[in-house]
């Protein structure tokens, strides 16, 4: 292999492995988010008014299967 062929082999690689960090980030953060959603929900339930999500929609107490 030349040197070109090395370096492009290194910045596919690293490429992969950013690609993979930031898969797992979004799936952790997508997780943490739904327990928030799921917070709101049983506090809600309890007469307590709290909102940890957007008014311009994404998931909420009314579009969760209860």
């Amino acid at each position: 292999m030349n040197t070109k062929q090395i370096k492009q082999t290194e910045e596919d690689i690293a490429a992969s492995l950013i690609n993979s960090f930031a898969g797992l980030v979004h799936a952790r953060l997508r997780g943490l988010f739904s327990k928030a959603v799921m917070y709101e929900c049983e506090l809600r339930e309890s007469g307590v008014n709290v909102s940890f999500t957007s008014e311009k929609g994404g998931e909420s107490c009314s579009n969760q299967a209860l």
